[in-house]
């Protein structure tokens, strides 16, 4: 995989678009290896995060990228820009790609969130040979179809790619416990820790207790042995005899009993019946005889009648109605002419003139036609008006004229005419006055006019600021002068001190040498008299040992040991004065240097900042001759007198501004006094109509037509024409006479033959005659009391028979109490008996339950010592609660093949060593020199044989991770800081020899200044004063 061309716009502090061309750009066409340099800060690691956003949208420092982490901890979007893009081309044997990541800023438009801004984010992938676009817009399949052309995700691509040379230079010299924690970060194999954790935690906290608890589950104390066993059954079929013989004494009982107590009961009904029911019924018979028999008996005789009665109800029914009909008819005949004539007065109320029943009609359609035609023309008119008010409406918005917005609101219509009129001119007078002042006639062209004028006030403000910006830079070089000659004189005046200081400070220093010589020349000279007076008789001699002291009894008359101690006292004090003094003299020297040392770094300081300011000035004095030539200016005074032309240019523009505005608003005054004079004929027309109308008809006029209308059907209708009723009244008249006719008649012949069956009158059978309901119901009360003396006769005779059977079959002299008693005991002892079974049989069935769980528990035990034997393999060999065990083990082999994969390489870049990993628990990684065919530790390498066997370490662990996918992209991360200058060239040389052999693209990231010299091929990223960076690249 080689990336081919990085493009991207407003990442973190690079502002803009940027790309850079690995393919196509004329540097790396030169060479393969490049510099990405530039101060802390300035953005060397952004282009790292370019190429990694594109490809996996993540960044070493964020992690996984999307719209919640960035609204919520910010980055990437660079500062007041509403969009970022990352692009990465990229070439694999498979084709050439495109991968693509975008950010975009949107405010929200509507709902609670209104004003806010929200992220969206954009993904693609393209074949860029084919033009075609793979995946876009979800990023899960976007990812795995970058991973599909790569074949690495980004673990693997940030490690094969991202080399960082640093990290495994500290890992080269570190403790095994801390080289362990670095080999876990860059190798990482801390999944190794995990494992051996989880496979601990799942025996020891999960598995392991579950067997555990299973185990503790078993309950073998409460299994019953065999002699048990056999026991229970024993004894179970000996009271299961007891318990049948109980059952048999307890049922003959039962039968006696049953016996007794039925005949008992049959006394009791018997007697219940002789003394209750029997005398109830008979009661209940008397009642009905006297109550309904009589009734019954005349419904019985009437009954044979009933259909001659019904007829005689129905027509005595319908000489009711009829009279009820004639009644109704004549109430609304009277109704309606009452009316009618109401009717008539509310027609001639409304027209205005006398109507009759046969003009009524015509005198209303007359009326409603004169309305309507009223009304039409009066809306035709008011049209007009409005139309006319619309235009005016829409020429007045444009005339700006608060006074006109105020008539024209209070309808003031002929004021507003007047004022208009008086605004035109004033509008007009204006014009002439402006256009009198610049000599601008009517035929100019404003609009053009005033676009001159706007381009000439802005390139004067442009030219203003640059002027601006001139003078401050001169200003900024005088200071400088300035400071730096006060820096110089200061350094001049502080000259005769430092010389004093430096005089001083070799003086004290004499003086502190000359005491320290007094004082070893005292020592010497008073060392053997000293020593004589520490000679002991039968000790040895301090200094030589010997036994014999001959000059023990010599006298020495001037050595005194007080004399002595005071002596090397006062030596010892005037050296120390003297070292203080020596002291103080020195701190004074320092000061001094220190106050020149400041100048001359102000003064370093103020020249670069010159420089710089001499370099802003170039520019900007550039600026202005562009402006001074395009303003076609002969002389450029100070900014001040410029700001005067600025202003002088605003005011022009500002009066173009009010001339085209007041020719604007002139036009707006002409087309709404026209459109409103118009108007005002439509209006006075209105007006009439509206008067008009108002006499005619002085309701609404939208109610004419329902008025009208609902007239003109009252005059049709029933309710008010009482002629319509006179046909109905002669053929109710009718029918009353024919109903009576027939109701007579039918009256003689019933009375006639209802008197034969002894009934005087025909209302005297009619009350008779009972309901049908009322008739049904006594029927059924007469035969339920008769049914219900059958039942108490046949029920007596049958309790009768019952008990003489069963006195007869009753054998048994004990009474009902002695009978109860006795199967209470039979009960009893029944009870007891099946408890004991029960109780035996419970047993006996807990005990084979017992045995059927314990067997299946252990089967289980059994079962889960087999399934989790891996797990309790994995816990006793790899596993531990921290995870050490497997880390230690798996971070060996890693180790190995790390050093493997790196001697690989060592031996391109230095065939005199080789990686060696450490043996058991050594604390120092090792390599063996071949030169000298020994092990040495890495520790006592030089700084350049340092950074070959690192880097090493780096392209080793970028084979391992890319494993059958050839990387032809490195960068190398830092590592360069702190490398004297020939280790550095070494390193160089080392990357060159690289590059060269492998064709490798090779870009390393350093803000070390040598690096520029030596590489030419360079990304250079600058700071500027806005807090942006810039880019550049030279080569």
């Amino acid at each position: 995989m080689r990336i081919l061309k990085v493009s991207f716009e407003n990442i973190n502090s690079l502002r803009g678009q940027h790309t850079i061309d690995f393919q196509n750009e004329t540097a790396f066409r030169t060479s393969n290896l490049f510099a990405i340099t530039g101060p802390t800060g300035a953005g060397k690691t952004t282009i790292l995060d370019v190429i990694t956003l594109a490809l996996y949208h993540r960044t070493p420092r964020l992690g996984e990228v999307n719209t919640n982490l960035l609204e919520k901890l910010g980055g990437i979007l660079t500062r007041d820009t509403h969009v970022a893009q990352a692009e990465v081309t990229f070439s694999t044997p498979g084709g050439t790609y495109r991968a693509k990541w975008s950010l975009e800023r949107d405010t929200i438009s509507k709902g609670i969130k209104k004003g806010q801004y929200k992220l969206e984010e954009y993904f693609e992938i393209a074949d860029v040979d084919n033009n075609v676009i793979l995946a876009s817009k979800k990023k899960k399949e976007v990812q795995e179809e970058i991973k599909k052309r790569i074949g690495l995700d980004y673990e693997q691509f940030v490690k094969a790619i991202l080399l960082s040379q640093g990290d495994f230079a500290a890992f080269l010299k570190a403790k095994r416990e801390e080289r362990a924690e670095l080999l876990e970060r860059i190798t990482g194999t801390e999944i190794y820790r995990k494992l051996g954790m989880e496979a601990y935690a799942r025996w020891h906290d999960g598995y392991k207790r579950e067997i555990e608890q299973k185990q503790q589950s078993l309950d073998l104390q409460k299994l019953l042995s065999d002699e048990d066993v056999t026991e229970y059954e024993t004894f179970i079929k000996e009271y299961d005899e007891l318990c049948r013989q109980a059952e048999a004494g307890r049922k003959g009982l039962e039968i006696q009993l049953q016996r007794k107590v039925r005949i008992s009961e049959i006394w009791k009904s018997l007697e219940a019946i002789r003394q209750t029911e029997w005398p109830t019924w008979d009661r209940e018979q008397r009642q009905f005889d006297e109550q309904h028999t009589p009734a019954l008996s005349r419904h019985e005789r009437v009954q044979q009648f009933s259909a001659q009665l019904t007829e005689y109800q129905i027509q005595e029914q319908n000489v009711k109605n009829a009279q009820i009909q004639a009644e109704r008819l004549a109430n609304e005949y009277q109704r309606a002419q009452q009316n009618r004539t109401q009717l008539l007065g509310d027609i001639a109320k409304l027209t205005g003139e006398l109507v009759t029943d046969q003009s009524a009609q015509s005198g209303l359609e007359r009326f409603r036609e004169t309305v309507s035609g009223l009304i039409t023309a009066r809306q035709e008119v008011a049209q007009q008006w409005q139309s006319a008010k619309e235009q005016g409406t829409y020429w007045l918005d444009k005339t700006g004229s608060g006074e006109l917005q105020s008539l024209w609101k209070r309808e003031s219509y002929g004021d507003c005419l007047g004022s208009s009129r008086e605004l035109w001119k004033e509008t007009q007078r204006r014009q002439t006055d402006i256009r009198t002042l610049y000599n601008w006639d009517t035929q100019a062209n404003l609009p053009e006019i005033r676009q001159q004028s706007q381009a000439r006030r802005d390139a004067l403000q442009q030219l203003e600021t640059q002027v601006r910006q001139y003078e401050t830079v001169r200003r900024r070089l005088a200071d400088y002068d300035r400071q730096v000659d006060e820096q110089r004189k200061l350094i001049r005046a502080n000259e005769p001190a430092l010389q004093t200081a430096q005089q001083a400070v070799t003086e004290a220093k004499n003086l502190v040498q000359i005491a320290q010589e007094e004082q070893l020349t005292f020592i010497r000279e008073t060392s053997i008299p000293r020593l004589r007076t520490e000679l002991r008789p039968d000790e040895p001699c301090p200094v030589c040992g010997s036994m014999d002291h001959p000059a023990e009894n010599s006298s020495d008359d001037h050595f005194s040991i007080e004399r002595y101690l005071q002596e090397l006292a006062s030596l010892k004090a005037r050296f120390e004065a003297r070292e203080r003094s020596l002291s103080t003299t020195e701190q004074q020297l320092r000061q001094v240097e220190l106050v020149t040392k400041a100048a001359e770094a102000t003064i370093q300081t103020l020249e670069r900042e010159k420089t710089q300011a001499q370099m802003e000035l170039q520019p900007i004095a550039e600026a202005v001759g562009m402006w001074k030539t395009q303003l076609a200016i002969e002389k450029i005074g100070k900014s001040e007198e410029i700001k005067g032309w600025v202003q002088a240019e605003v005011e022009r523009f500002q009066l173009l501004e009010e001339l085209i505005q007041l020719q604007e608003r002139s036009d707006s005054l002409a087309h709404f006094g026209k459109h409103l004079k118009n108007g005002l004929e439509f209006f006075q027309k209105q007006q009439e109509f509206t008067a008009e109308l108002q006499k005619r008809y002085p309701k609404d006029p939208k109610y004419l037509n329902a008025e009208c209308d609902e007239l003109l059907r009252k005059l049709v209708q029933k309710t008010f024409s009482p002629q319509q009723y006179e046909p109905e009244l002669v053929e109710n008249k009718r029918l009353l006479l024919d109903t009576q006719g027939v109701f007579h008649q039918l009256q003689t012949k019933l009375s006639t033959e209802l008197s034969t069956s002894g009934f005087a009158s025909v209302e005297e059978a009619r009350s008779a005659l009972l309901s049908t309901e009322l008739y049904r119901t006594l029927v059924e009360r007469k035969d339920q009391l008769i049914r219900r003396r059958t039942q108490l006769e046949t029920q007596m005779e049958n309790l009768t028979k019952e008990v003489e059977s069963l006195i007869q079959a009753d054998d048994s002299d004990l009474s009902i109490d002695v009978l109860k008693s006795r199967m209470e005991d039979y009960r009893n002892s029944e009870r007891e008996y099946l408890q004991k079974i029960g109780g035996w049989k419970q047993s006996l069935k807990d005990n084979e339950t017992s045995r059927a769980e314990n067997a299946r528990r252990i089967a289980e035990i059994a079962d889960l010592e087999q399934r989790y034997k891996k797990w309790r393999l994995l816990a006793e060999g790899l596993g531990d609660r921290e995870g050490k065990k497997f880390n230690q083990f798996a971070q060996k082999l890693t180790l190995a093949n790390l050093a493997r994969s790196a001697n690989s390489r060592l031996k391109d870049l230095s065939d005199r060593y080789l990686l060696l990993p450490p043996e058991g628990d050594e604390e120092n990684l090792w390599v063996l020199d071949r030169n000298f065919d020994e092990r040495r530790a890495v520790a006592t390498l030089s700084g350049g044989e340092t950074f070959l066997v690192s880097l090493a370490l780096a392209l080793g662990l970028s084979d391992m991770v890319s494993k059958n996918v050839r990387i032809e992209s490195l960068f190398i991360d830092e590592g360069f800081g702190t490398l004297d200058p020939d280790t550095l060239e070494i390193a160089l040389g080392t990357l060159e020899k690289l590059q060269a052999e492998s064709n490798r693209m090779i870009g390393i990231i350093s803000h070390v200044e040598a690096l520029k010299e030596r590489i030419t091929t360079q990304i250079r990223l600058r700071k500027q004063a806005s807090g942006f960076s810039e880019m550049e690249i030279v080569g």
